[in-house]
């Protein structure tokens, strides 16, 4: 499915990306409606009109960022789906790619979750369309294992809107200093669905890598 995506010429793309790392710590840091074009620019050494030879306006830096992020957690999980792992081994690598991912790039992932409701009308739709992509992805893994009796799960879409919830909200409360890493807590997270789900004979440790996409 396309999205809406501004021209990215290849001369360009390198300082987009360092705009849009910059722009992601702040609204993470000081949130949307308190981080001005100017913050960003200042941030980035750079004056005001020359951002906007990148970005139409504040809200186009936020959604750049928000699908950005979506669309690499749907490259990572389509692969997961289509896989010939069994269910419950899908479901762990999953959870384990989601939450390594969002902990390890926290200014970047967790912007569309707590900042899309400050998107213009079509451009939060649009987000929300990608959101509603990803979570298919999770829901079929999901019936995959319950119809082959792996998962017990009497309400489908309703254990995905819990699972999804409950792993969202680990951006908001993760401390890179802690003592849990990354990896760490998405062991026990899924530990933690697999005793929700009542998988009796959870996979293995899986070699998924320490870094997101």
């Amino acid at each position: 499915m396309a999205y809406p995506k501004r021209p990215q010429g290849s001369r360009s793309l390198p300082q987009r990306k360092k705009l849009l790392a910059i722009a992601g710590r702040l609204f993470w840091q000081k949130g949307y409606l308190a981080t001005s074009i100017d913050d960003i620019a200042k941030s980035a050494k750079m004056n005001k009109a020359s951002l906007y030879y990148y970005f139409k306006n504040k809200a186009d830096v936020l959604y750049e960022l928000a699908s950005a992020t979506m669309q690499a957690l749907i490259d990572q999980a389509l692969p997961i789906l289509n896989s010939s792992l069994q269910p419950e081994e899908k479901l762990k690598v999953f959870i384990v790619k989601h939450l390594t991912f969002g902990l390890l790039h926290l200014g970047l992932s967790g912007i569309g979750q707590m900042e899309r409701r400050n998107l213009p009308p079509k451009l939060l739709q649009a987000y929300i369309r990608m959101r509603d992509e990803y979570e298919g992805i999770f829901r079929k893994i999901l019936e995959e294992g319950t119809k082959q009796g792996k998962f017990q799960c009497r309400d489908v879409e309703l254990a995905s809107l819990f699972i999804m919830g409950f792993l969202n909200s680990t951006v908001q409360w993760f401390d890179k200093t802690g003592k849990l890493s990354p990896e760490e807590i998405a062991s026990e997270a899924f530990a933690f669905v697999s005793d929700m789900l009542r998988i009796k004979a959870g996979p293995g440790p899986l070699n998924v890598g320490k870094k997101g996409p």
